[in-house]
């Protein structure tokens, strides 16, 4: 950014810059005075976002070439496009990274994320969860307890009811049954959103398969009370 060029000043200054002839090329850019020996009028349009300049367009001319107003105007808005379009796709390409750094993680953590829409009691369960169960995700459709455990179907379920009913996040630790037809224990987390009437649409959050610490712990009490016997 700190050579003397057009391009540099428009991004530094977040302004068109234009140079009509070689005369005004010389007087701007005494440092680079190849750059009238080659081009004939030259300019450069930043690329400007929200207040900030993520780059710029350089433009030459092979003839003495002023800007009308008309013109300005139109290179103005071509700068403004091209910094949208640079933008969306900056932020198309970070969802995705944050979207696989996420996906990363929560296989890391023998976890997934899930939501429910609580109008029409249809889940929508990511990948991650549906490997952990062991099954395919067009098998977890349906919102409902027939998965859990029947000892814990009633604290799932009394769970759910009461952060729809109170706001309270959603954290029951119960049995669920996988593919094989074995149970395995989970923790979930989630939180109900509400509309922009207050009412709950939606709940969202991450379930976590804790087995092999519950069980564990689990099996230290049992040893314990018969150690207390």
């Amino acid at each position: 950014l700190s050579a003397p060029l057009p391009i540099a000043d428009a991004v530094r200054r977040g302004e068109l810059v234009w140079c009509a002839d070689p005369e005004q090329i010389l007087a701007s850019y005494p440092q680079s005075p190849d750059l009238a020996h080659a081009i004939i009028a030259c300019g450069a349009v930043p690329f400007t976002f929200e207040g900030r300049t993520i780059g710029a367009l350089a433009i030459a001319c092979d003839e003495p070439r002023e800007l009308t107003p008309e013109r300005r105007e139109m290179l103005h808005a071509i700068g403004q496009l091209a910094a949208h379009a640079f933008e969306r796709a900056r932020l198309y390409d970070a969802l995705h990274a944050s979207e696989d750094q996420l996906r990363d993680t929560l296989r890391a953590a023998r976890a997934g994320s899930w939501r429910v829409d609580l109008r029409t009691m249809t889940s929508i369960r990511d990948a991650g969860y549906a490997a952990l169960l062991g099954v395919s995700e067009h098998e977890l459709g349906k919102a409902d307890f027939n998965h859990v455990h029947p000892d814990d179907r009633e604290i799932a379920r009394a769970a759910f009811e009461r952060a729809t009913r109170e706001g309270v996040p959603y954290d029951p630790e119960v049995r669920i049954q996988c593919a094989d037809g074995s149970y395995r224990w989970f923790r979930s987390l989630a939180r109900v959103l509400d509309d922009a009437h207050g009412q709950p649409t939606i709940m969202t959050g991450l379930v976590f398969d804790v087995h092999e610490a519950k069980t564990a712990a689990l099996r230290a009490e049992q040893e314990q009370r018969i150690n207390e016997m």
